[in-house]
């Protein structure tokens, strides 16, 4: 969302909530819908502090009107763990993650409980536990394939994340066919010319190279630079800095190629 946007989207925001609280009243569930919708527009411009502000209002507020395990309250309780996850706060938000996600089970909804793993497995990540994160993202990903086609973009993306956590344990072989399987998907969903596209083949030719196939890092590196250059990103962008500098590693390895 851009900031002319998102300056657009809060004062649409703010005046319908202070109309709705005129007629309705504070507690009242539409009054409660747009300030949760205020407090995801300060996510996406990262001002997680007021986002962090809105969420336990709301929560508090439907924990007393609706129950702890409304699927309205549970909602909020996701959004405010997301916050507390970009603050750094992860034991927190795992707490409440893990209050969701019980919550979840108890329902049977698959869907969410699929999200939740996966929001697990990114604070498992960030505290550098691969095992726990791993364990979190294969239970999300068995659960989005019971609920979502195959190509989908959020299963792309967990396998995208297997992947990585894979290469960071050193398993290369599991990283290689997790990685392979994401790439597939995004190619065949997404813009051809997306730059994440780009980006995932630059983390499948790192597992290359860590693996000593230098021809196929390379192959990677190489598609991935023509993507860039397609899609008309600037040499300073980061992806294209990043594809740059493996490139320059890996000729040192296979210099006549």
């Amino acid at each position: 969302m851009k900031m002319n946007n998102t300056s657009k989207a809060l004062e649409h925001y703010e005046k319908a909530r202070a109309i709705r609280m005129k007629n309705l009243g504070p507690e009242h569930e539409d009054v409660l819908t747009v300030y949760s919708q205020i407090g995801n527009v300060y996510c996406s411009m990262g001002k997680y502090t007021k986002a962090h502000e809105i969420f336990r209002n709301v929560i508090r507020t439907r924990h007393s009107t609706l129950g702890v395990r409304h699927e309205k309250t549970q909602f909020s309780m996701a959004n405010f763990a997301f916050v507390l996850y970009k603050m750094n706060f992860f034991d927190l938000a795992l707490s409440l993650y893990q209050e969701v996600l019980e919550a979840a089970k108890s329902g049977g909804d698959l869907e969410i409980q699929a999200n939740v793993y996966h929001a697990i497995g990114n604070i498992y990540t960030k505290k550098h536990e691969y095992p726990n994160a791993v364990r979190n993202y294969y239970a999300s990903l068995e659960r989005k394939r019971q609920t979502l086609k195959q190509d989908n973009r959020s299963v792309a993306r967990t396998l995208r994340n297997l992947g990585l956590i894979h290469t960071r344990q050193k398993l290369y072989e599991e990283a290689e066919l997790r990685l392979v399987e994401a790439l597939k998907i995004m190619k065949d969903i997404s813009d051809p010319l997306d730059p994440q596209i780009g980006d995932a083949m630059i983390d499948l030719g790192k597992v290359y190279m860590k693996t000593s196939k230098f021809r196929e890092a390379r192959e990677y590196f190489l598609k991935s630079k023509q993507l860039f250059e397609d899609a008309n990103l600037p040499e300073e962008h980061i992806y294209v800095k990043q594809v740059e500098s493996y490139l320059s590693k890996i000729e040192k390895y296979i210099p006549h190629q």
